[in-house]
C-alpha cells in the first residue's frame, strides 16, 4: 500500500553517505563511536561526525569532517540545523556520518524521528 506522502516512509531526507544512529548510555556511545571511527578510517573511508557543539569539544578528534547541529539546550536551532549539516557533510564527501539519537521528548522527538529516517533505520545500540 503506497504512503499517504514521502515523509510516511522510513527512508527519507537521507543523505549520500551512510548514516548510523546510535543510542544507549551516553558514555558507551561516544566510546562506541569512537571505536567504529577508527575501523572505518583503517578502512580508508572518510568518517563525519554530527553532534551537538558540547560533545565535539571532546570528540572532534574522531573524525576528519565534523559538523555541529548547535547546542542541546536550544533543540528548535538543532531541528534547524539538521538537514543542512547532513548536506554539508555529504558535500565534504565523507563516506559514513557518525550521530548520537536524541531523547524523544518534546522537540527531541522530531529530531530523534529525522534522525531515525536519515539513518534508513540503521541503529546501534550500545
Amino acid at each position: 500500500e503506497a504512503h499517504a506522502s514521502p515523509g510516511m516512509m522510513l527512508k527519507h531526507y537521507s543523505p549520500n553517505a551512510e548514516v548510523l544512529l546510535f543510542t544507549g548510555e551516553l558514555a558507551a556511545v561516544k566510546v562506541r563511536m569512537i571505536e567504529l571511527a577508527r575501523a572505518y578510517a583503517a578502512e580508508n573511508k572518510r568518517v563525519g561526525l554530527l553532534a551537538l557543539t558540547e560533545d565535539l569539544a571532546e570528540m572532534a578528534h574522531i573524525a576528519p569532517v565534523n559538523v555541529a547541529l548547535g547546542s542541546g539546550d536550544a533543540l528548535d536551532k538543532v531541528a534547524q540545523n539538521l538537514f543542512a549539516a547532513l548536506r554539508k557533510l555529504d558535500a565534504q564527501g565523507v563516506d559514513v556520518i557518525l550521530v548520537r539519537q536524541f531523547a524523544a521528548e518534546g522537540l527531541g522527538r522530531a529530531v530523534a524521528d529525522r534522525l531515525l529516517r536519515a539513518a534508513e533505520g540503521k541503529v546501534i545500540d550500545v
